[in-house]
């Protein structure tokens, strides 16, 4: 069965999370950590200790994501069971009572397990976070030892039992980074997408004001960053290919509010490429609001990689799909990207191939040339001052292009125009 996400509440905006990843490798070898242990026992009682909490944490995230998507499963089906109820003439009153109550356990039982999994990914950044710093205490601590061995045997004088005492140290150290790279990599592979790029768009728009509100003030539970809210959403693994569109109604109290929301939820995954579109319509304590989300993101291309293109002056064509799948009219037109690296800019175009669509006006749409860039560990492209000119049946608007490269020769992008993601893939 094809996995997916009920928008079941605004709270589910922040409990949404990454499922635990695969995991390999083991510890390293008994005579390194005895030869650790002789030199500086603290060091092995750390090692076992960090690795105790890593076993404990693949433990806890393997069997609440099991458990999550049981429940999930069953959601489905008592929403199948109770759609068909509903659309039976001869409703039995009694049976769709007991599978509206049915439905609301497996809701709670859904949104308890999504809460449970988040805390463990926040437990795994932490542990993470942990790692890192005695991985630099550790190469720190093997520096100096190098060093000091370094000058022993560059001091003719140096008597043996001090050389042999330094070559000792110096393996426990190199046994010690061995460990702690290892526990590491192990724990990325827990929370992979902890290091992916993202961008995205974060709207919220009161009735009766067009203006827009840049963020979702008032709407998150306190403590709960906008960031981290988007990340979970946008970093949620899916099947591969477009998720179906996601419709849920929400009429409960939610962090102390009332909310009445219809949403509407797409995610869409290539490889290591992620879009996510959020749509909100409904009141919250009353007040009418359209909260909305674009995001996009994914393993970004090394930002190595821009001088080397730069030098190499290479251009890169890619085929662009707004939405993929959603039937968009944006699908009455052949889309391409030129990413021209040599001078870092970027345009593209995209040629109206359905004239029966009378929506758009029957003309070509011009991307403007825009730079290219790094930024926040990503190879980017996108300004505050260039905007696409798009000409409707009734006006027109002028939208916001932007982006980031995806991949280790940047064999995709990913990014927005205006309210819609985009996905590219290199042309061949």
């Amino acid at each position: 069965m094809r996995s997916f996400i009920k928008m079941s509440s605004l709270s589910l905006f922040v409990s949404l999370t990454l499922a635990a990843c695969g995991s390999s490798g083991s510890g390293s070898g008994a005579s390194n950590q005895n030869e650790t242990a002789t030199n500086n026992p603290q060091i092995v009682q750390n090692e076992n200790a960090l690795q105790t909490q890593l076993e404990k944490l693949k433990q806890q995230q393997t069997r609440t994501q099991k458990n999550l998507e049981d429940e999930r499963q069953k959601l489905a089906k008592k929403e199948k069971e109770l759609q068909d109820l509903k659309s039976n003439n001869q409703i039995d009153q009694e049976k769709l009572s007991s599978l509206q109550k049915d439905l609301e356990q497996n809701k709670a039982r859904v949104s308890s397990l999504e809460k449970t999994l988040s805390e463990q990914q926040t437990e795994a950044a932490q542990a993470r976070r942990n790692l890192e710093a005695q991985l630099a205490a550790a190469n720190s601590a093997l520096k100096e030892k190098s060093k000091a061995l370094e000058d022993l045997q560059n001091n003719q004088n140096a008597n043996q039992a001090a050389l042999q005492k330094a070559q000792t140290e110096l393996k426990a150290s190199q046994s010690e980074v061995a460990k702690l790279n290892q526990q590491l990599g192990e724990l990325k592979q827990l929370y992979p997408q902890a290091e992916f790029a993202m961008g995205s768009r974060v709207r919220n728009r009161p009735k009766n004001d067009r203006s827009l509100i840049e963020n979702f003030s008032g709407l998150l539970p306190e403590g709960v960053t906008e960031e981290q809210t988007v990340r979970n959403l946008l970093f949620t693994p899916k099947s591969v290919g477009k998720q179906q569109l996601v419709r849920h109604h929400v009429q409960q109290q939610i962090d102390g509010r009332y909310v009445d929301m219809d949403y509407t939820f797409y995610h869409y995954q290539d490889g290591e490429a992620y879009l996510v579109e959020v749509w909100g319509y409904g009141t919250i304590d009353g007040q009418e609001a359209y909260p909305s989300i674009v995001a996009y993101g994914g393993k970004a291309t090394p930002v190595e990689k821009f001088d080397a293109f730069k030098q190499a002056q290479i251009v890169k064509e890619y085929d662009v799909k707004m939405a993929p799948g959603t039937e968009r009219w944006w699908d009455s037109y052949d889309t391409t990207f030129t990413a021209d690296f040599g001078n870092e800019k970027i345009s593209g175009i995209a040629k109206k191939i359905n004239l029966n669509n009378d929506f758009t006006a029957n003309e070509d749409i011009t991307f403007p040339e825009q730079p290219i860039f790094v930024e926040d560990g990503a190879i980017r492209f996108g300004s505050n001052e260039v905007f696409v000119h798009v000409n409707f049946k009734d006006g027109s608007d002028d939208m916001k292009y932007e982006g980031l490269f995806i991949g280790e020769n940047a064999e995709k992008i990913v990014g927005r125009v205006g309210g819609s993601s985009l996905m590219g893939k290199e042309k061949k």
